[in-house]
């Protein structure tokens, strides 16, 4: 029965689909426009939780918004968002359906669910 369980276990995390990538109050909203890169990076504090260890950059856990990957109007809403909860100090939760640090949901929430 055991095994039989952990191969369920196992099965599952293959199907399960995104991972979070943080949630948090925002430390900081960076907007790049180079040549090479084009996106905007969504910094959580330090105290973020639901942390994806692969998304840290100088101790902190980060987000990406690649403009080449969303339309311009997904775009403008998550940066809103986000800077909506930077100035009232609010957590937002950072998730992304690729298991990668690509924002594909960003939810103005105090706890996952």
């Amino acid at each position: 029965m055991k095994i039989l369980l952990g191969f369920l276990v196992l099965i599952t995390s293959f199907i399960a689909k995104g991972d979070n990538i943080g949630l948090g109050k925002v430390d900081s909203i960076k907007e790049y426009d180079f040549n090479s890169n084009k996106s905007i990076k969504i910094y959580l504090e330090t105290s973020a939780t639901l942390i994806n260890s692969a998304c840290k950059e100088n101790g902190r856990v980060y987000g990406t918004i690649t403009t080449t990957m969303h339309d311009s109007d997904t775009i403008n809403r998550m940066f809103s968002m986000a800077t909506a909860a930077y100035f009232s100090g609010k957590k937002i939760r950072l998730f992304s359906e690729k298991h990668t640090c690509e924002i594909d949901f960003l939810g103005l929430q105090e706890t996952q669910f």
